[in-house]
């Protein structure tokens, strides 16, 4: 899945300060829109992804550290992204 840019982002997160990107991979910014006491981002998932999720294949939510904070996944429409070509391949995000 590929994070998408939002009309409403309220602040962009980038790596966290202990993250190295040779070893943990790289680490794109996540565009957040601050609303009602949660942290949102957009996700488009990948044409094979979207195939293997009509197949049936389930979603998975990965969480780093012990406590699990209280989530929700939720689909958006279109108009919630702000258009601009996705350039995530070679990408030097920090």
């Amino acid at each position: 899945m590929n994070s998408i840019q939002l009309l409403e982002c309220t602040r962009r997160l980038g790596a966290p300060a202990n993250w190295n990107h040779e070893t943990d991979g790289i680490c794109h910014t996540l565009e957040i829109c601050d609303r009602d006491g949660f942290m949102i981002s957009g996700w488009m998932p990948t044409d094979a992804e979207r195939k293997r999720i009509a197949d049936g294949a389930p979603i998975f939510l990965h969480i780093q550290g012990v406590s699990h904070p209280v989530v929700g996944l939720s689909v958006g429409n279109a108009a919630d992204i702000r258009q601009v070509e996705i350039a995530r391949p070679g990408s030097s995000d920090s």
